[in-house]
């Protein structure tokens, strides 16, 4: 960090080999003038610190999402139905929304996944949340689940060769 004296110092002896002398034999004006110098160049250098340090600051603070404005999915169940008996989503070409409950609607959600992923055909059966364990037969748009632990039970309509390769992708709000 550049410090007054540093500053001082360093003009001083800049000075005083352009006029060929001894900082001490610097008339008083011209030492006044430098004193002056480095306490300007000094704030403007702290100040220039400041800046920098404020502007990587709020680039670190855009580049990285805050939990509150970050998308997280909604706690909530979406389902995607298969077009064929066993169906692989595929990245590139499945792209499913559902309308947005709640808040500002008529938002959508949109969901796409990254990897090839096989869709099968099976229900949610029943839903355990904390203390309180349902059956479901559908369920209804818009419902709020424990914030905790949810388990699930999946009922698959037909045996299928995908089964053993079922992969269940949840994602859980860290705090």
């Amino acid at each position: 960090m550049q410090t007054f004296e540093m500053i001082r110092s360093r003009l001083l002896q800049n000075a005083a080999g352009r006029f060929h002398r001894q900082p001490e034999e610097l008339i008083p004006e011209t030492r006044l003038f430098i004193d002056w110098m480095a306490w300007e160049v000094g704030s403007l250098y702290r100040e220039l610190n400041r800046s920098s340090d404020n502007i990587s600051r709020n680039i670190l603070r855009r580049i990285t999402p805050d939990i509150s404005i970050r998308p997280l999915p909604a706690h909530a169940i979406a389902q995607a139905l298969p077009r064929q008996a066993s169906y692989n989503l595929n990245p590139e070409e499945d792209l499913f929304s559902m309308p947005r409950l709640g808040g500002q609607a008529p938002h959508q959600l949109f969901f796409s996944p990254l990897l090839a992923v096989p869709l099968v055909q099976a229900k949610v059966k029943y839903l355990a949340a904390g203390r309180e364990v349902e059956s479901q037969a559908a369920i209804p748009a818009g419902t709020a689940f424990h914030p905790g632990m949810l388990w699930l039970g999946i009922r698959f309509e037909e045996r299928t060769a995908m089964q053993p390769q079922l992969r269940i992708y949840l994602d859980r709000k860290e705090e």
